[in-house]
């Protein structure tokens, strides 16, 4: 007969920084709004805003190119100036003003 023996962790629940929370929040917040975003801009643009397909075609993708590029200047920014956690709190508060 085999006998299995479970150990309960003594160490803390919360083994992290809660910062870490608010980081994994706030990139859950950001692709399921740029997900959402995608998804809908281009009817958007041309059911609403009667842009050509053409043009909401060249829209489309450069959003999608500058949601790509804006990582690299908050990764410049926080390697340089301000720090990781200062420039996910500011440019947080820049997302959320819109």
């Amino acid at each position: 007969m085999v006998s299995t023996r479970f150990e309960v962790n003594s160490s803390p629940l919360l083994r992290y920084p809660r910062s870490i929370f608010f980081i994994i929040s706030n990139e859950f917040s950001e692709r399921f709004n740029y997900c959402g975003m995608r998804a809908v801009l281009a009817l958007y643009l041309t059911q609403k805003l009667a842009y050509s397909t053409d043009t909401a075609t060249v829209i489309y993708h450069v959003f999608k190119s500058l949601m790509y590029f804006f990582p690299m200047i908050g990764a410049i920014l926080a390697d340089s100036w301000l720090g990781k956690y200062k420039t996910i709190l500011y440019l947080s508060m820049v997302y959320c003003a819109g």
